[in-house]
């Protein structure tokens, strides 16, 4: 598995050192750019522990890959009406 975040590896509501520096980079970079966005990122290996670390680093969501079209609608719009606020 690419990020580690199975249990044990990262203090309890933390996302692990593989997580940060896999994620932290592009989300920083997005939210100076444009700070209004929810991201939506896709990862090969997701699993709940890493959605939950990728949201915890402040990404919307993140979808595995290969992705269900009809998720990945779902979750834009839900990204999408969070941001319209």
């Amino acid at each position: 598995m690419g990020a580690s975040l199975l249990p044990g590896h990262a203090a309890e509501g933390q996302p692990s050192s593989s997580a940060r520096s896999r994620f932290a980079p592009e989300l920083s970079r997005i939210r100076v750019l444009v700070p209004d966005c929810a991201v939506v990122l896709m990862s090969a290996h997701a699993s709940a522990e890493i959605a939950a670390a990728a949201r915890a680093m402040g990404a919307f969501d993140i979808l595995p890959k290969p992705f269900d079209l009809d998720g990945c609608e779902q979750t834009l719009r839900q990204a999408h009406s969070t941001v319209r606020r």
